[in-house]
């Protein structure tokens, strides 16, 4: 009986040292996080909403949309002006009946420029719901 030792060819062995190079870029060096005196600063990768954002999603695929939207805005509190952040918590905020946080939303997103259809739709029905009818035929 002989154990076959597994051949790597020329194309296996690109594969397997583009997958180290990937997940090596993914971790992280106490450099980027090192303030001038040396001494790393954990604080500067904290206030990111990628957690957030990330246990929104989660929770959305899962059919949660009000975990969803808890989460999404804490997203929002650490990054106001993410647009892709912006887009995901108007969507969930209408869909969880958060209305005034959904109005905020679409109106930073108005500000930023984004071009949305729902966005759109729904400041036209907030106008007209306010009897503002030059307001929301203007928009």
């Amino acid at each position: 009986m002989t154990d076959k030792v597994p051949t790597f060819n020329r194309r296996m062995i690109q594969v397997i040292s583009l997958f180290v190079l990937t997940l090596a870029s993914f971790v992280p060096t106490a450099s980027v996080f090192a303030d001038s005196s040396g001494v790393p600063d954990v604080k500067q990768g904290v206030d990111q909403p990628f957690g957030e954002y990330l246990a929104g999603l989660h929770a959305a695929i899962h059919n949660d949309i009000h975990v969803a939207a808890d989460f999404h805005e804490q997203a929002l509190a650490l990054d106001p002006e993410n647009e892709m952040i912006l887009r995901k918590s108007f969507a969930l905020f209408i869909s969880d009946g958060r209305y005034n946080q959904a109005l905020k939303s679409g109106h930073k997103l108005t500000e930023l420029k984004v071009a949305d259809s729902m966005v759109r739709m729904f400041l036209f029905l907030e106008k007209a719901k306010a009897a503002d009818y030059d307001g929301a035929l203007a928009d």
